[in-house]
Parts: C-alpha cells; structure tokens; sequence
C-alpha cells in the first residue's frame, strides 16, 4: 500500500493543546530527588517576570483549596525564600529549600516516588496592595488513588 493510499482514510489528528511555547507558558516546577538532594523549585521566566524578578519570594499554601499563593510579600508570612535569577548557569529562576518541598508534599499529598519533577501551569494571577499574587492552582491527592 502506498502513501496516497493510506492518506484517503485517514483522519487529521487535533491539536487542542496550548500553542504556547514553554518559554511563554507561565509555569512552576518541583524537583524532588531524594537519594541526591535536590530539592528545587523552578520557575518559567514569565512567571518570574510577573512576579517583578523579586530576589525573594514567599510562599501560603491553602490546602482545603487546593491553592498556593506566590508573591514577593505575603501577610502573616515571616519566612523568604531566595530566588537564583535565570543566569548562564541557570537557565530558570530556581529556590533551592527542601523544607519548601516538604510543605509541597505534607499540604498536597503529592508523591515523587516514581517520578522527579511535577508541573503546575494552573497559575493565576491577582493583586495585594498593588503588588502581583500568583494563585498556583494544585489539585489535592487522593492518599490512597494517588489521583487528583
């Protein structure tokens, strides 16, 4: 059979996935590899823009909704954390604090047992005292299913 041939009964595969490219995407990365260390978090540099490429962030997690508030100044948070700029060496803005991801895990029941890196692109954005707000939308696990 011949290519003309098999193009009469094929059917166009869709694309109803974002066009953006992950340059654009706004976007948050967890990285948890236990038997090296790492511990990180990185952001898309579009996130980091929006958040004012602030050198320190700070971080509320609300776990009845399945929400993370991201912003350079939250109220009642004491605690910074250091943002590493998006460098040569770096090509994302990165936090480098396990106590960060144990939050992540503890709050979220999120489970890096068979994989290293979880993406969250459900981000957005409002605004506290004129100051930007990202709302990282996580969904909660199921401790048993591990599923959303």
């Amino acid at each position: 059979m011949n290519i003309q041939e098999l193009l009469k009964g094929a059917e166009p595969a869709e694309n109803t996935g974002k066009t953006k490219s992950s340059r654009d995407a706004i976007s948050i990365s967890l990285m948890c590899y236990d038997n090296k260390k790492i511990n990180r978090i990185t952001f898309s540099n579009a996130l980091y823009e929006k958040l004012g490429r602030s050198k320190e962030v700070q971080f509320a997690f609300r776990s009845d909704l399945g929400k993370v508030l991201l912003a350079t100044r939250l109220p009642d948070c004491r605690d910074t954390f250091r943002v590493v700029g998006a460098n040569w060496k770096h090509p994302r803005p990165i936090i480098n604090s396990g106590s960060l991801i144990k939050g992540f895990i503890s709050k979220f029941g999120l489970d890096f047992s068979t994989r290293h890196n979880q993406l969250f692109s459900d981000i957005t954005f409002d605004a506290l005292n004129g100051a930007p707000v990202a709302v990282i939308n996580i969904s909660k696990k199921d401790p048993e299913t591990k599923q959303p």
